[in-house]
């Protein structure tokens, strides 16, 4: 479990990372890649999200409150039981 507040993580990449249970708040993710991670019972809260990849990654249960996604990639990701709430596209 990592925490992540108030960061801005531009070309980051946590490719085949394990971060589940990590709370995102208020963090602007630019061209971030989460390809092939386990992210279960991630929390992203007020967050932008722009470009930013969960390619083929496991993110079951995972909650994403007043987030704004802008081209965001979910292509063959795990998402049951996840919740999306609020804000979602801008």
């Amino acid at each position: 479990m990592t925490n992540f507040i108030h960061c801005e993580l531009i070309h980051t990449n946590f490719m085949d990372a394990t971060t589940e249970r990590s709370d995102f708040d208020q963090c602007y993710l630019h061209t971030t890649t989460f390809y092939n991670g386990i992210l279960y019972k991630t929390i992203f809260n007020n967050c932008s999200l722009w470009l930013t990849n969960f390619g083929n990654g496991k993110l079951a249960q995972s909650a994403f409150n007043n987030v704004i996604l802008r081209s965001v990639d979910f292509r063959f990701a795990i998402l049951d039981q996840s919740t999306f709430n609020k804000r979602l596209y801008r």
